[in-house]
């Protein structure tokens, strides 16, 4: 699959490129049919917006110039969360801030309406999605 999805991005022109980005993002992640949904946050200071689909959680901050560390992040269940897909990876035109070998462990605890959360980074004006990866 990620081998189509190469192909597809190397023919497309740039200015369809996010589309391309996200339809196949949304073939290989097929979140589209979970029934749970829930925005756990916006944040109009911070430019933050969270929200969860399925097992996905999507962090994205829009600040032109602030990123924050150690930012915490609600969601619907402990254990380990990693990163699917993130906008800063150089294959998208971003800077490569981000480690995609990374855990993230949500502990219980509630935060922002949410049972569980874990503290991520998250660079200025990206977007982020990181899938539960226990069970």
């Amino acid at each position: 699959m990620m081998n189509i999805l190469f192909k597809i991005i190397a023919r497309t022109n740039t200015t369809l490129l996010v589309y391309v980005i996200l339809l196949s993002s949304e073939l290989l992640m097929q979140f589209m049919t979970s029934k749970h949904q829930y925005i756990s946050r916006k944040n109009e200071g911070d430019k933050i917006i969270v929200f969860e689909k399925g097992n996905l959680v999507f962090v994205f901050n829009f600040h032109w110039t602030n990123s924050y560390s150690d930012y915490r992040v609600g969601c619907s269940k402990a254990g380990k969360y990693k990163i699917v897909l993130d906008s800063d990876d150089p294959l998208f035109g971003g800077f490569n801030r981000l480690n995609h070998t990374a855990e993230y462990f949500a502990s219980e605890g509630w935060y922002d309406d949410r049972p569980c959360s874990y503290l991520v980074y998250t660079p200025s004006r990206t977007g982020v999605v990181y899938a539960f990866a226990d069970g």
